[in-house]
């Protein structure tokens, strides 16, 4: 918990010197890189006080993640969502959040100047933890063992769909389900770059282009592969040119 924590000391020195009462963080990842909680019904309010004051952070979520957060964040404090007060005549806020949500910010303090701050939470969290570094390389990691497994159970007759199929039930079985729609695409079907695996067949012999990632300790991978099974020149040199890229 202490990068995370550190985190959070670091958007209240953000708050501070923008001039913020009280800042509201919305949005799942955020509140997760900050908090280690999961929840997609929450408020993260962080209110920095002055340079000498005592900073205040509150988990307002509803009563289904309760358990979940006093044994996962066990020194934050949690109210009930109903309980959500916002004061202050400088609030900050995340512009990505849905404008259904800001409005009802708005309505709640209408004389308050609402100042977004998304970038700066984004630049805070782009400087992962160990503990972020280590649950991507394992993402990763997985999804290409998931990769080689499943392209091995790849077999002409299949669809794109079959194909799609084989990957998703390992992402589940291994790791916790796809981070994104798995896109398996056979010959031409690879020139839309985000095709929907329908029931074209796949002969044996064209290649096939799937862009996948599995979810694996509340991080995505994401991951482009090539099957080929006899390239040609052209195929060879279009592969290297943009591998080189």
């Amino acid at each position: 918990m202490d990068k995370m924590e550190d985190r959070i000391l670091d958007i209240a020195k953000v708050a501070r010197r923008r001039r913020l009462d009280i800042l509201l963080v919305c949005d799942q990842a955020n509140i997760r890189a900050m908090t280690g909680v999961n929840s997609d019904n929450a408020v993260l309010t962080i209110a920095p006080g002055d340079k000498d004051g005592a900073m205040k952070t509150v988990l307002y979520t509803d009563f289904r993640y309760v358990p979940m957060v006093r044994r996962v964040a066990p020194s934050l404090a949690c109210r009930d969502i109903k309980r959500l007060k916002i004061w202050g005549s400088r609030i900050g806020y995340e512009s990505s959040i849905p404008h259904s949500k800001y409005l009802s910010f708005v309505r709640r303090a209408r004389r308050a100047k609402f100042v977004d701050v998304a970038d700066d939470i984004e630049r805070l969290r782009a400087v992962k933890t160990p503990d972020e570094v280590a649950r991507i390389r394992a993402a990763e990691a997985l999804a290409c063992r998931i990769w080689e497994d499943a392209s091995a159970k790849f077999k002409a007759g299949m669809t794109e769909r079959d194909m799609a199929r084989v990957i998703q039930k390992m992402m589940i079985e291994r790791g916790e389900g796809e981070a994104f729609p798995t896109i398996v695409c056979v010959g031409r079907n690879a020139a839309e770059c985000h095709h929907e695996p329908d029931d074209t067949v796949w002969n044996g012999r064209e290649p096939v282009l799937v862009d996948m990632g599995v979810r694996l300790g509340g991080v995505c991978s994401d991951m482009t592969r090539n099957l080929v099974v006899r390239p040609s020149k052209l195929y060879k040199k279009v592969y290297s040119l943009v591998l080189e890229a």
